[in-house]
Protein backbone atom coordinates (compact mmCIF):
# COMPACT_ATOMS: atom_id res chain seq x y z
CA UNK A 1 0.00 0.00 0.00
CA UNK A 2 1.39 3.44 -0.90
CA UNK A 3 1.71 6.16 1.69
CA UNK A 4 -0.88 8.90 1.46
CA UNK A 5 0.68 12.33 0.93
CA UNK A 6 -0.24 15.27 3.15
CA UNK A 7 -1.40 17.33 0.16
CA UNK A 8 -3.41 14.49 -1.43
CA UNK A 9 -7.22 14.62 -1.31
CA UNK A 10 -8.47 13.14 1.95
CA UNK A 11 -9.55 9.49 1.59
CA UNK A 12 -12.73 10.24 3.55
CA UNK A 13 -14.05 11.99 0.43
CA UNK A 14 -14.51 15.44 1.97
CA UNK A 15 -12.66 17.11 -0.90
CA UNK A 16 -10.22 18.76 1.50
CA UNK A 17 -6.51 18.06 1.61
CA UNK A 18 -5.59 15.16 3.87
CA UNK A 19 -3.45 17.42 6.10
CA UNK A 20 -6.42 19.72 6.77
CA UNK A 21 -9.01 16.98 7.22
CA UNK A 22 -8.30 13.55 8.72
CA UNK A 23 -4.51 13.65 9.15
CA UNK A 24 -4.61 15.32 12.61
CA UNK A 25 -7.04 12.67 13.91
CA UNK A 26 -4.97 9.87 12.37
CA UNK A 27 -1.80 11.30 13.91
CA UNK A 28 -3.49 11.54 17.32
CA UNK A 29 -4.65 7.93 17.04
CA UNK A 30 -1.14 6.85 16.05
CA UNK A 31 0.37 8.73 19.03
CA UNK A 32 -2.12 6.96 21.30
CA UNK A 33 -1.22 3.57 19.77
CA UNK A 34 2.48 4.35 20.31
CA UNK A 35 1.81 5.35 23.91
CA UNK A 36 -0.11 2.16 24.53
CA UNK A 37 2.65 0.09 22.94
CA UNK A 38 5.19 1.71 25.23
CA UNK A 39 3.12 0.96 28.33
CA UNK A 40 2.15 -2.37 29.70
CA UNK A 41 -1.52 -2.54 28.74
CA UNK A 42 -3.61 -5.02 30.60
CA UNK A 43 -6.15 -7.21 28.89
CA UNK A 44 -8.79 -5.50 31.02
CA UNK A 45 -7.83 -2.06 29.67
CA UNK A 46 -7.93 -3.35 26.09
CA UNK A 47 -11.36 -4.91 26.62
CA UNK A 48 -12.59 -1.73 28.30
CA UNK A 49 -11.54 0.32 25.25
CA UNK A 50 -13.38 -2.06 22.93
CA UNK A 51 -16.42 -1.96 25.20
CA UNK A 52 -16.46 1.85 25.04
CA UNK A 53 -16.28 1.79 21.24
CA UNK A 54 -19.15 -0.71 21.14
CA UNK A 55 -21.21 1.25 23.67
CA UNK A 56 -20.83 4.51 21.79
CA UNK A 57 -21.40 2.92 18.38
CA UNK A 58 -24.46 0.99 19.56
CA UNK A 59 -25.95 4.09 21.15
CA UNK A 60 -26.51 5.63 17.70
CA UNK A 61 -29.28 3.28 16.48
CA UNK A 62 -30.84 3.38 19.96
CA UNK A 63 -30.96 7.18 19.87
CA UNK A 64 -32.41 7.10 16.35
CA UNK A 65 -35.14 4.70 17.49
CA UNK A 66 -36.00 7.19 20.24
CA UNK A 67 -36.15 10.06 17.72
CA UNK A 68 -33.12 11.75 19.28
CA UNK A 69 -31.34 12.44 15.98
CA UNK A 70 -29.24 15.38 17.19
CA UNK A 71 -27.82 13.22 19.99
CA UNK A 72 -27.22 10.37 17.54
CA UNK A 73 -25.31 12.77 15.29
CA UNK A 74 -23.29 14.00 18.28
CA UNK A 75 -22.41 10.38 19.10
CA UNK A 76 -21.17 9.94 15.51
CA UNK A 77 -18.93 12.98 15.89
CA UNK A 78 -17.62 11.58 19.16
CA UNK A 79 -16.91 8.25 17.43
CA UNK A 80 -14.96 10.12 14.76
CA UNK A 81 -13.00 12.05 17.39
CA UNK A 82 -12.18 9.07 19.61
CA UNK A 83 -11.90 6.31 17.00
CA UNK A 84 -10.98 7.88 13.64
CA UNK A 85 -9.31 4.67 12.53
CA UNK A 86 -12.54 2.66 12.93
CA UNK A 87 -15.31 2.49 10.34
CA UNK A 88 -18.11 2.88 12.89
CA UNK A 89 -18.38 6.67 12.64
CA UNK A 90 -18.93 6.49 8.87
CA UNK A 91 -21.55 3.76 8.99
CA UNK A 92 -23.38 5.31 11.94
CA UNK A 93 -23.34 8.73 10.26
CA UNK A 94 -24.96 7.10 7.23
CA UNK A 95 -27.84 5.75 9.28
CA UNK A 96 -28.36 9.11 10.97
CA UNK A 97 -28.60 10.80 7.56
CA UNK A 98 -30.97 8.11 6.37
CA UNK A 99 -33.16 8.63 9.46
CA UNK A 100 -33.23 12.36 8.66
CA UNK A 101 -34.34 11.54 5.11
CA UNK A 102 -31.11 12.78 3.55
CA UNK A 103 -30.52 9.76 1.34
CA UNK A 104 -27.84 11.36 -0.83
CA UNK A 105 -25.72 12.20 2.22
CA UNK A 106 -26.33 8.72 3.66
CA UNK A 107 -25.11 7.23 0.37
CA UNK A 108 -22.08 9.52 0.51
CA UNK A 109 -21.16 8.25 3.99
CA UNK A 110 -21.50 4.67 2.76
CA UNK A 111 -19.27 5.60 -0.21
CA UNK A 112 -16.67 6.90 2.24
CA UNK A 113 -17.01 3.70 4.27
CA UNK A 114 -16.39 1.58 1.16
CA UNK A 115 -13.29 3.67 0.41
CA UNK A 116 -12.21 3.21 4.04
CA UNK A 117 -12.37 -0.58 3.63
CA UNK A 118 -9.81 -0.39 0.83
CA UNK A 119 -7.36 1.39 3.14
CA UNK A 120 -7.54 -1.67 5.41
CA UNK A 121 -7.92 -4.58 2.99
CA UNK A 122 -7.25 -7.28 5.59
CA UNK A 123 -10.05 -6.10 7.85
CA UNK A 124 -12.99 -6.22 5.44
CA UNK A 125 -14.37 -8.88 3.18
CA UNK A 126 -16.24 -8.69 -0.11
CA UNK A 127 -19.62 -9.27 1.58
CA UNK A 128 -19.32 -6.22 3.85
CA UNK A 129 -18.41 -4.05 0.86
CA UNK A 130 -21.23 -5.55 -1.21
CA UNK A 131 -23.72 -4.77 1.55
CA UNK A 132 -22.64 -1.12 1.61
CA UNK A 133 -22.69 -0.89 -2.20
CA UNK A 134 -26.26 -2.22 -2.16
CA UNK A 135 -27.16 0.46 0.40
CA UNK A 136 -25.63 3.15 -1.84
CA UNK A 137 -27.60 1.97 -4.88
CA UNK A 138 -30.83 1.87 -2.85
CA UNK A 139 -30.30 5.32 -1.32
CA UNK A 140 -29.00 7.10 -4.42
CA UNK A 141 -29.72 5.07 -7.57
CA UNK A 142 -28.45 7.81 -9.89
CA UNK A 143 -25.02 8.02 -8.18
CA UNK A 144 -21.86 6.68 -9.83
CA UNK A 145 -20.32 3.46 -8.51
CA UNK A 146 -18.52 3.63 -5.18
CA UNK A 147 -15.85 1.17 -6.24
CA UNK A 148 -12.38 2.76 -6.41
Amino acid sequence: MTKLGRNAPCPCGSGAKYKRCCLPAHQAAERERQRLRSEAVSAEDFVAELDELDRLSNSVPQLIAQGRLDEAEAACLELKRLYPDQIDWLQRSAIVCQARGDHKMAAEYYRKAVAFTYTRPNGFDHDSRAWMLDKIRALDPTAPSAEP
